[in-house]
């Protein structure tokens, strides 16, 4: 049971990637209205409403596995934060530089 009452849309999306839509609806707690406008304008709160996926990261030399999951949830957070940068370009860009900084695989890719 949803609890707790996010602060603005950003905090709803982050109900809505932790939850489900079903589960955010039924939450007496949230403003029903937005959880509804927020769900029907197609703002990115799935992993499947990014504008990268796994196999983009796997062309950039990530290997499968679970540093792609980690990968993608933390471009999702990114997103929820700043839903103008869902654009593969950006995405793209936010990952060599994250990468850049955090990929015990790093080396192994420029290698």
């Amino acid at each position: 049971m949803i609890t707790e009452l996010p602060e603005g849309r950003a905090g709803i999306k982050r109900l809505l990637a932790k939850y489900g839509a079903d589960a955010v609806r039924c939450a007496p707690v949230l403003p029903l209205d937005l959880v509804e406008e927020i769900i029907k304008s197609g703002e990115c709160y799935t992993l499947r409403q990014l504008a990268v996926s796994g196999t983009d990261l796997i062309l950039l030399g990530y290997p499968p596995g679970r540093e792609i999951g980690v990968m993608l949830n933390k471009l999702l957070l990114h997103v929820i934060e700043r839903p103008d940068d869902n654009v593969r370009e950006i995405l793209l860009s936010v990952i060599e530089k994250s990468t850049a900084k955090e990929s015990p695989f790093a080396k192994q890719r420029e290698e």
